[in-house]
């Protein structure tokens, strides 16, 4: 068993004690990324029991059908003929009152028993929690938390890695453009590049759209790309495709990912940056995602940024109906571009 620290570890940190099998009694996951909290409770799944153990040593709970005492009696078991018994506590959340009266045994915890509590919420102030002090006497607590839009490239990048593929920068910027920030979505659709491209080098824009179901070339990413290249003809030819497909395509996504690009512009600008290195330093992005952010520092001058974002606000009203009686989804972003692109 390794012994608890006072911080809490890394998820990179974590995923490699469990794969050298270096267990805590006490795992606490909580957090409002669900996806990092199922990662973890998928490897304690995968190494703390073999599979013949886990007829007898695995236990997965569900909160809202548990006491503390129940648990806490659970846990106390020996293991049969293993090293370990494992016990999954889902939506820990729905158990919180609860807590606090497991402080008893997270202070003196069955050391042959790996209990995970997977807690997919938020929780204030958690390090002043009594039973969070107890935990950390003996256990371990993990915070997942979200991540911000501009560590996702990286992010998918490092996961794809993990997964033996290794993207283009294109179709990470594809994807993560695409699928905003809905970890376990991606993770899904990473296995089917996994399925169907074992072998190849490198995963370009065609293995993205044709197993992913990306099209290739009416997409989020080669919109905003247009936009960025002031490309007025394919910017309005990839709009019309949108509103083919608006259930694919609402508005309310296509103006929130045109707001999250010219907010960028306006920081390279603000910041007097616009070479590659130093923008991906003043964004937070690794250096091939911010070539169109720099070209459209060339076509929008900072002067004309605060029109622009005046107008993606207003059409941000529009898309939820306040201020525009014929508030149709296609005419609200058309009307956003023509006041882009005439800029």
């Amino acid at each position: 068993m390794t012994k608890a620290k006072s911080s809490e570890p890394t998820l990179q940190t974590l995923i490699q004690q469990i794969k050298n099998r270096k267990f805590y009694p006490i795992y606490f996951l909580h957090g409002e990324e669900g996806f990092f909290i199922d990662q973890i409770e998928h490897l304690l799944l995968n190494y703390v029991l073999k599979p013949d153990e886990k007829d007898f040593n695995l236990s997965i709970l569900y909160a809202n059908e548990l006491t503390a005492d129940r648990l806490a009696a659970a846990a106390k078991r020996y293991p049969m003929m293993s090293d370990y018994q494992l016990i999954i506590v889902r939506e820990a959340q729905k158990m919180q009152k609860e807590l606090e009266k497991l402080i008893p045994y997270f202070e003196n915890p069955q050391l042959s028993t790996v209990l995970c509590f997977c807690y997919k919420d938020k929780i204030d102030k958690f390090e002043s929690k009594k039973y969070a002090k107890s935990i950390h006497k003996k256990g371990i607590s993990f915070e997942s938390k979200r991540l911000y839009e501009n560590q996702i490239p990286q992010w998918l990048a490092e996961h794809a890695i993990s997964k033996g593929l290794k993207l283009s920068h294109r179709s990470v910027q594809m994807i993560a453009i695409q699928m905003g920030s809905d970890l376990s979505r991606i993770d899904k659709e990473l296995d089917k590049l996994v399925l169907n491209c074992a072998g190849l080098t490198e995963i370009t824009e065609n293995e993205v759209s044709e197993f992913m179901g990306i099209n290739r070339d009416f997409n989020i990413f080669e919109f905003i790309s247009a936009i960025a290249n002031k490309n007025a003809q394919k910017a309005y030819l990839i709009l019309q495709y949108f509103i083919k497909h608006e259930k694919e395509f609402p508005s309310i996504v296509i103006i929130s990912n045109i707001f999250y690009f010219f907010e960028k512009v306006w920081r390279l600008h603000a910041y007097q940056v616009y070479d590659e290195k130093k923008a991906s330093e003043v964004l937070g992005l690794p250096t091939f995602v911010v070539k169109d952010y720099i070209t459209a520092t060339k076509h929008y001058g900072k002067d004309k940024l605060g029109v622009i974002i005046e107008a993606i606000f207003e059409a941000e009203l529009n898309a939820k109906g306040i201020g525009m009686n014929d508030a149709v989804d296609g005419l609200i972003v058309q009307r956003l571009l023509y006041k882009i692109l005439r800029i």
